[in-house]
């Protein structure tokens, strides 16, 4: 699934309410098979979906489901019947003791790093934080205190791929079209979608991985062989990047080539 893809499809979450206060261990022991039991039904056959980047309110009195579905989402629940389906990794601020308070929100614990490389075409990384956090760094943090400053050149080239990330979604959607492509082409070969644009074809031997590469290239497909000790030993592989700037056809003749080259190249024994 499309990391940032949300998928509910007709969820229904039930729970057992004991008749009984169990406020401790042995009030819990004492009253098994004795406390009467309600059946509760938090959500019932709930379906919705969200598409990457969007943000999503709920709204409803107290008990309605809020909490049950953010559960459901975060994987601390598994739903009595439907289907939850998330892309990628997902963190709960509510199960971190946040809660719903805007003076709690729980965004003040919150670092995020994201790397300047690969989808921004650029190179370095940022560290989205609160002010005081960044200004401990800038003064204590030795990694980056004792580190070459990255270059004004890179910080204006930064800058420009996000607001070009911001202003022109229909990019992101041409290059996923390309990405689900590939990964049609993948299945043939017996091999899996990674889940992003980097597609990674282990063959394990490093001279095999690397010859390969080489006819591959010389087909005129930039596809790179990387081995130890850029990658664990015994997992030699082909990077595929599926960029913007190839077409439909281009990843067709890519894994036509690719299948003849794997079948040409004999694993080593």
């Amino acid at each position: 699934m499309e990391p940032g893809r949300i998928a509910v499809d007709r969820v229904s979450q039930r729970f057992r309410v004991s008749s009984q206060a169990q406020r401790t261990l042995k009030d819990l022991v004492v009253a098994r098979g004795r406390a009467t039991t309600t059946e509760v039904w938090a959500l019932r056959d709930m379906t919705l979906q969200a598409e990457p980047g969007a943000a999503l309110g709920l709204v409803g009195r107290n008990g309605s489901g809020k909490t049950t579905l953010l559960r459901l989402l975060s994987g601390i629940f598994k739903p009595t019947s439907g289907r939850v389906a998330v892309g990628g990794r997902v963190g709960s601020l509510l199960e971190l003791g946040a809660g719903f308070h805007p003076d709690l929100s729980g965004r003040e614990n919150v670092l995020r790093l994201l790397t300047c490389g690969k989808a921004l075409g650029c190179e370095g990384a940022l560290l989205c934080c609160p002010a005081i956090v960044r200004d401990f760094l800038v003064n204590r943090g030795r990694a980056f205190v004792f580190s070459t400053a990255p270059s004004p050149v890179m910080a204006a080239a930064v800058r420009a791929s996000l607001l070009l990330v911001q202003s022109r979604p229909d990019r992101r959607e041409k290059l996923w079209r390309n990405v689900r492509l590939a990964n049609e082409a993948l299945a043939p070969l017996g091999l899996s979608p990674s889940g992003s644009q980097i597609i990674p074809i282990i063959l394990r031997d490093d001279q095999r991985a690397m010859d390969a590469a080489t006819a591959l290239q010389a087909k005129d497909f930039d596809v790179r062989g990387i081995r130890p000790p850029t990658v664990p030993p015994g997992t030699s592989r082909l990077r595929v990047s599926i960029t913007l700037n190839v077409t439909e056809e281009d990843i067709r003749s890519l894994f036509h080539e690719l299948a003849n080259v794997l079948e040409a190249a004999q694993p080593a024994l």
